[in-house]
């Protein structure tokens, strides 16, 4: 497994903790109002006014061991400068008081978050801060220009409101060679399609199977096969045509692709053993269900792998009662 597998699985949990967040579903919705956006922008500003700062702190403690990182993250840095102010700009743009912003303290969580980011990064690890960063960049990058749109919709602010939220939305633009960007692109907007429901997810469906079909052209191997897996399910859960694209001959395919690469992992056998329910085909069902109730529990996803055993043991129940 590759650094940045063991990352995402390690992260895994975090991250869907993260986009299962009642104020980010209610960003997504379009429930907000002006005086909640302006909130979240003072505090993102009180962490993102610290990441240039984090980030020469982790430059300055690198050991000999990750000097190749220097040049990258030079340019990342570069990248970074002047996000906070950004945000100030958009403050004023809603209709907010920058200025007081800038002289506010924070709210004792993101205190708190930002006072453990400097703890790792001076006291413990400092390539521990990439953790972080992976989380919330990995997430707002599917989901930022979704919830900037929403609450514009919703609160009819400028454009120029935006500018913050917006920038977070173009990772896959800015990275055009990585496969795992496009990965965790279309893995969240999947996990937010699930979540919304109904044909106004369908669009949501189709740029989840769009990020994922550019990351398989880049490297389908890459995360363990999680583009394969997350196309497998996605075209065999969204609607038949003319509404959606479903095809579960391609579904079988990629599934067989994400089995290939990983064999013993919960997902592709859950997943393809769910396929084979819904063709009818329940001997084959319940030989990938038990082979995915018997994967062992992740380390970093202990929550994530109970309930989709949860799952797996109720299909197992239903594939045996149609057996007879």
């Amino acid at each position: 497994m590759t650094n940045s597998d063991q990352l995402a699985s390690a992260t895994q949990a975090d991250r869907v903790l993260l986009q299962s967040a009642p104020v980010i579903r209610r960003a997504l919705a379009g429930n907000v109002t002006r005086e909640l956006y302006l909130a979240f922008l003072a505090q993102a500003y009180h962490h993102v006014r610290h990441t240039v700062p984090l980030l020469m702190g982790v430059g300055v403690r690198l050991t000999a061991r990750h000097h190749w990182l220097q040049k990258k993250l030079v340019h990342y840095l570069e990248e970074e400068v002047g996000h906070d102010e950004w945000i100030l700009n958009d403050i004023d743009a809603a209709g907010g008081d920058a200025n007081q912003v800038r002289e506010s303290a924070p709210a004792v969580e993101t205190d708190a978050m930002v006072a453990y980011a400097y703890d790792t990064v001076m006291r413990r690890q400092p390539t521990g801060f990439f953790g972080m960063v992976f989380v919330l960049e990995g997430t707002s990058v599917a989901l930022a220009l979704h919830a900037a749109s929403s609450i514009q919709h919703a609160l009819a602010l400028p454009d120029r409101a935006f500018s913050y939220l917006r920038s977070h939305g173009t990772l896959d633009r800015n990275h055009p060679d990585r496969a795992e960007p496009l990965v965790w692109q279309g893995i969240v907007l999947s996990t937010y399609a699930g979540v919304k429901g109904g044909l106004g997810a369908l669009s949501l469906a189709k740029e989840s199977r769009d990020s994922l079909l550019a990351a398989v052209k880049l490297n389908g191997d890459v995360l363990n096969g999680s583009a394969y897996t997350s196309l497998g399910a996605l075209y065999y859960k969204v609607p038949r045509w003319p509404v959606g694209f479903a095809d579960h001959d391609k579904a079988a395919e990629y599934l067989r692709k994400a089995l290939a690469l990983n064999p013993d992992g919960i997902d592709p056998n859950y997943f393809y053993g769910e396929l084979m329910f819904e063709e009818g085909d329940y001997a084959q069902a319940l030989r990938y269900l038990r082979k995915a109730v018997a994967a062992p529990l992740r380390p970093e996803r202990p929550l994530a792998d109970s309930g989709r055993r949860g799952e797996i043991n109720a299909l197992i129940a239903r594939a045996r009662a149609k057996q007879g």
